[in-house]
């Protein structure tokens, strides 16, 4: 019986916690896949480590519809480029390779909010049709969450 009850408060406390929905699907700029993509290129243009690349005119983002579905073609000067199949874009378009983004559903850990994001640079091997990937760093974008809405608290750059 005491387990019940415990297992009951528990997913009561889930249900009270637990962010509206919306905030992931709308297709403006409030959505909050949106927002860290923003954040992460005001980041990127004003870190000392990306002198030469500071402003990314292009940003190819593969396309898994859980983050994907909900992003805008652009955002502020950068355009929006989604990816089904990394493979075929490169070869059919003749490019050496690209650098291909990866977010990740929207997280919720320690009283924080995060998107994560993956930069791979990715090139294919025609003859063997297959895909090479590579990364050096992984970028977490934190919201704090009141009101009914994410609020951009900062952004985290760690390495392999």
């Amino acid at each position: 019986m005491k387990f019940i009850l415990i297992f009951f408060g528990f997913l009561s406390a889930i249900k009270v916690a637990s962010q509206p929905a919306d905030n992931t699907f709308r297709r403006n700029e409030y959505n909050i896949y949106y927002q860290a993509l923003s954040h992460y290129l005001d980041f990127r243009s004003t870190d000392s480590f990306f002198e030469r690349d500071k402003r990314i005119d292009t940003l190819f983002v593969y396309n898994d519809t859980k983050t994907g579905d909900s992003l805008m073609s652009t955002i502020k000067s950068t355009e929006i480029i989604m990816i089904v199949d990394p493979f075929d874009y490169i070869v059919d378009r003749k490019l050496k390779g690209i650098s291909l983004y990866s977010l990740f559903p929207l997280r919720y850990d320690g009283r924080e909010f995060s998107v994560t994001i993956v930069p791979f640079g990715v090139t294919a091997n025609k003859k063997k049709r297959r895909l090479n990937f590579s990364r050096s760093d992984t970028y977490k974008v934190f919201f704090k969450f009141f009101e009914g809405r994410f609020y951009f608290d900062r952004v985290e750059q760690s390495g392999i």
